[in-house]
């Protein structure tokens, strides 16, 4: 019932588990991204950032994971006010959740990996990360069906490839996910501030 209601579009930013997050000391969120591999396999992620890290990088204003949005340097005074905003005091005890799902057929093992190396994702996108006072948990589904019996040694390593690229994507994505979680945010009535209100230049065209 709850696939059924939700459609097709996903909302992002400060929504649902959203909402309450925070990522460092502004607002945290829920984002997503997916891609189509060249087999047509399909990888979709889904963040719900709640870090002590942030996905910005103080120095710069921008995210450190870049490819997310195209978005510009924002002016001097508002990469001061992220600076200090970022070096506030800050709130222990956050988690950040995810999950990737795939229409690849994975083994138990396989999806566990898949799970761990979307780990690398957030590494890419959050810094610090997996902190003391982190509880990061990222679940992996796949929606095909696992291949049984014992392949040979070919049809081992064209797995293997396959399975890499899955993996790959799957950090990429979830790097992606992480990111968008946060842009795309915006303040809730009580809440910390957002990307949005401290750096509104870094969206002008």
């Amino acid at each position: 019932r709850a696939v059924r209601a939700a459609g097709s579009r996903v909302a992002e930013g400060a929504v649902g588990a959203g909402t309450g997050a925070l990522s460092g000391t502004l607002q945290g969120g829920v984002g997503t991204a997916s891609t189509v591999l060249a087999d047509g396999t399909v990888v979709g992620t889904l963040a719900v950032v709640n870090s002590v890290g942030s996905v910005l990088d103080p120095s710069t204003g921008l995210p450190w994971e870049a490819s997310s949005h195209r978005l510009r340097r924002p002016a001097a005074s508002e990469r001061r006010a992220l600076a200090d905003r970022l070096h506030a005091a800050q709130t222990p005890l956050n988690t950040t959740i995810g999950v990737v799902a795939t229409s690849a057929g994975l083994t138990t093992g396989e999806c566990s990996r898949l799970a761990t190396t979307a780990h690398d994702g957030l590494a890419r996108a959050v810094r610090p990360v997996h902190t003391m006072f982190d509880g990061d948990t990222v679940f992996a589904v796949a929606t095909g069906a696992a291949p049984g019996g014992t392949a040979d040694a070919a049809e081992a390593r064209a797995r293997a490839a396959r399975l890499n690229a899955v993996v790959e994507a799957g950090a990429r994505l979830f790097a992606v996910a992480c990111t968008r979680a946060v842009v795309e945010a915006r303040a809730v009535p009580g809440g910390p501030p957002s990307y949005r209100d401290l750096c509104p230049s870094a969206f002008t065209r």
